[in-house]
């Protein structure tokens, strides 16, 4: 019965709408968009959002167009994440870890307290425990003469308060890959104890250990 008046009440307002209530409650109770919907059906947005509030909201109950269009938001981020994660960096990372008996996992960004978003790009779980993953692709030579080369990266001191181990995943050109996985305490308290810097440049040897090093990083190697 109220589908009927609903139905009603629709063919005297849908104007230029070429689509029939059926297809469009079909539509509206799926997962486009309003935009989206009403583009196929030839109105537009503001006119479909009208027919939508004073039609189809308060006599078939659906949600307001904002909790609808979260509730679409979430649906498609949970079809997202249950997608297969393929990144070649990380199973690059995994194969050599692994191959030591280490266990690896991606890690998801959490906004607001709510459902995981996406997956965090740099950050990672080894052994159990978050590590903050750096990529350093880059290769510096050193000052004087015979100086190793170096490879370089910024590191915060929020992110190592939040973190256990620091990833460095070093791989230049013409250089062997090595990765080093350093405990954040040990960092904190060698760049940033007795100092008021947010963030620090951090320099990994690439050839050789050089002569009296600030920090032994070489010494982290897995």
């Amino acid at each position: 019965m109220t589908s009927n008046l609903v139905r009603r009440r629709f063919d005297k307002r849908r104007r230029k709408c070429q689509l029939s209530f059926d297809e469009l409650h079909r539509r509206l109770i799926g997962s486009d968009s309003l935009e989206t919907i009403a583009k196929d059906a030839g109105i537009s947005g503001a006119r479909l959002t009208y027919l939508y509030k004073s039609l189809f909201m308060p006599t078939l109950g659906l949600p307001s167009p904002r909790r609808r269009a979260k509730d679409i938001r979430a649906k498609r981020r949970a079809m997202a994440l249950a997608v297969p994660f393929r990144d070649e960096s990380l199973e690059r990372v995994r194969r050599r870890l692994e191959a030591g008996g280490h266990s690896v996992e991606s890690t998801f960004c959490d906004e607001n307290g709510g459902m995981p978003r996406r997956r965090h790009k740099r950050r990672l779980k080894v052994d159990g425990k978050l590590c903050s993953w750096h990529r350093m692709f880059n290769s510096k030579e050193g000052r004087k003469t015979a100086s190793p080369r170096y490879s370089t990266t910024t590191m915060s001191r929020l992110t190592l308060e939040k973190t256990k181990f620091v990833l460095l995943d070093i791989a230049p050109p013409r250089c062997k890959p090595m990765i080093l996985k350093v405990p954040s305490k040990a960092l904190r308290r060698e760049f940033f104890s007795g100092s008021r810097h947010h963030q620090v440049h951090i320099y990994v040897p690439l050839d050789r250990i050089p002569d009296n090093p600030r920090f032994p990083f070489l010494d982290y190697i897995i």
